[in-house]
Formats: C-alpha cells, sequence, structure tokens
C-alpha cells in the first residue's frame, strides 16, 4: 500500500527534524517509483547530476539522439536534487531538451531545494528555467 505524506512532513526545512524530512522525502519517491514499477510502469530514477552527466557525455560523443529516446521512455523518471548544484547554460539546454521530449509521453517527479523562483540562478538563465518550467507544469 501506498502511504501518503503528511504535508507537514514533506517541507523542507533547517532545524532539527530536517533530517526526518529529508528521510520522509526520499522514502516518498521511493515509494512512488516502487509503486509505479509494480503497477507495471516503467521508472527511471538518478540524480539531476547524474542526468546532467550523462546528456553532456551523449552530447559530445554524438549520442544525444539515442540518449534522449532512451530517457523519454519510462513513464516516471524521478530526478532528485535539482538545485544542488549549479547547471550550465549546455546542460540547462540539455536538459530542457528532456523535458520538451517528455512532456505529455511521461510523469518526471522532481526534488529540489530550490524554490522555483530561484530556478533561475539554478539553470543560469531565466528564461530556460521558465521554459522547462512551463512543460512541467503544462
Amino acid at each position: 500500500m501506498l502511504r501518503r505524506a503528511h504535508p507537514s512532513r514533506t517541507r523542507h526545512t533547517f532545524d532539527e527534524g530536517s533530517s526526518r524530512a529529508i528521510a520522509e522525502s526520499v522514502e516518498v519517491k521511493g515509494g512512488l517509483g516502487l509503486k509505479a514499477c509494480a503497477l507495471g510502469y516503467r521508472t527511471a530514477f538518478t540524480t539531476a547530476a547524474g542526468l546532467i552527466a550523462t546528456l553532456m557525455r551523449a552530447h559530445n560523443e554524438g549520442r544525444l539522439e539515442e540518449k534522449l529516446k532512451l530517457l523519454v521512455q519510462p513513464k516516471l523518471l524521478i530526478l532528485d536534487e535539482i538545485g544542488y548544484l549549479p547547471i550550465d547554460r549546455l546542460g540547462a539546454n540539455l536538459f530542457c531538451q528532456l523535458v520538451s521530449r517528455r512532456y505529455e509521453r511521461g510523469a518526471i517527479l522532481i526534488t529540489s531545494n530550490q524554490s522555483l523562483t530561484g530556478w533561475g540562478e539554478v539553470f543560469g538563465d531565466r528564461v530556460i528555467a521558465t521554459a522547462i518550467l512551463d512543460r512541467l507544469s503544462g
């Protein structure tokens, strides 16, 4: 059975309860991923840094199209830690391409330590951040 997270437990604060909130956030992501798998949905999990590195490597090797096709296939893509590390312009553009390709094809579950208003700084460009957020919310 999938447990519902209490809204107060999903907030990220910097008090003594932070470790618990983060652990519960990880538990919720993992639970959703496992439930999706159990229901027969193809699911993938990665960190934002890992995803950006994978996309950049594929771009540099001339295999970006192939990699994007693979990353569009899962019905659920779970991305952890957006905003933990800054993303350069190329990484932001590659991530935007992935989000655009996945648009209306599969769900993306994202965790971030940044508010949505701070995503312009995370991606180094407010226009790219707005395009990504538009696709994610559309």
